[in-house]
């Protein structure tokens, strides 16, 4: 526990080691070792997390506190087999497994959710090698591209459904297909303009403005931070109990969209 370049994995590993081998409870774990009780009882807990994330996790690429965040949900990661959706895992940064939990919250299934979080890729040429600096990459062919597009595509309806009921999947193809015309492969803008018919902005503008509104940093970041409450508040609104079902419409307009 000395050594400065032990990793997250590591010290739990150790931590682990001394609760099993003297019988401790958490809190005596920490106690005995300086740590507090908090992040003791997140590394140990990490170590039980499903093999996507724990591996992840083992390797460096995922903080502790990102496979902790995503805990109500792990059983969804225990049978994930799909080698894009594992790399995905991988370049979890703290806000964004915020952002995938509150859209798992909200009903989105694993899949779609973390395909969701990337980009359709829109500008491949025709499966030629190319060389770089680090080497010859083959590039993806107009197959699979389309294949790429079209998993994207679906994910994509899917996630802006769950979060937003005032778009249907005829709304949220359309928006897919003018970003695609339009050349937009960021993320980011194709959930503004979501969030902009959602709240009954055009929807034959919506990708052209949100392209504009997303190249100003400063907006950018507001855009992306109302896209994440608008996911908590969904995912918020479908945990609501039967008594406090009269409370989802003041919600809903304080909320408008979701």
């Amino acid at each position: 526990m000395g050594r400065r370049d032990l990793s997250s994995y590591e010290r739990a590993l150790a931590l682990k080691s001394l609760r099993d081998r003297r019988n401790l409870s958490v809190r005596k774990v920490a106690g005995a070792t300086g740590v507090s009780p908090s992040y003791t009882s997140d590394l140990l807990s990490a170590l039980t997390s499903p093999a996507p994330l724990r591996t992840a996790w083992m390797e460096g690429s995922i903080s502790t506190t990102v496979v902790v965040n995503l805990k109500e949900h792990w059983g969804s990661f225990e049978n994930l087999k799909d080698n894009a959706l594992v790399g995905k895992i991988k370049s979890l940064t703290q806000a964004s497994a915020k952002s995938l939990r509150d859209q798992l919250d909200a009903g989105t299934a694993l899949a779609d959710a973390l395909t969701s979080m990337g980009s359709p890729a829109l500008h491949v040429e025709q499966g030629v090698a190319s060389v770089g600096k680090r080497g010859p990459y083959k590039k993806s062919t107009m197959r699979e591209v389309f294949k790429n597009n079209k998993t994207y595509k679906a994910a994509f309806i899917a996630a802006t459904q769950d979060v937003f009921s005032k778009i249907d999947q005829d709304k949220a193809e359309d928006l897919f297909n003018i970003a695609i015309s339009q050349s937009v492969n960021d993320t980011d803008t194709l959930w503004a303009a979501a969030l902009y018919v959602a709240k009954g902005g055009d929807q034959k503008k919506a990708v052209e403005l949100a392209s504009a509104a997303m190249k100003i940093p400063g907006i950018r970041s507001l855009i992306n931070k109302e896209v994440r409450i608008m996911k908590k508040a969904s995912a918020k609104l479908g945990k609501f109990k039967s008594k406090d079902k009269s409370v989802k419409p003041f919600v809903k307009k304080i909320f408008p969209g979701i």
